[in-house]
């Protein structure tokens, strides 16, 4: 990807209102990043005891149901985003 933006919080140990502040960080995050650039390809790596990808790819949607699919077994995540 080009000019990746990245948004990296690691959660150890998060409890639930964490995770939700999280969900809504990451949601806020990529409204703002396809607002100010719409064909931006978005990748997500989650991980605690096993690795998951998503992405990248330019669907909105499926972005923010994977984020709002975390549960806190999967608490730390990377999102990359970049312009197509």
């Amino acid at each position: 990807m080009d000019n990746p933006i990245y948004l990296k919080p690691v959660l150890s140990h998060s409890n639930k209102q964490q995770l939700i502040w999280f969900k809504d960080y990451a949601n806020d995050f990529v409204s703002r990043i396809f607002s100010s650039m719409p064909s931006a390809q978005f990748g997500i790596v989650d991980f605690s005891d096993k690795v998951n990808a998503f992405g990248p790819i330019n669907d909105r949607t499926a972005i923010t149901n994977y984020i709002n699919q975390t549960d806190p077994a999967r608490l730390r995540f990377v999102i990359e985003a970049s312009p197509k």
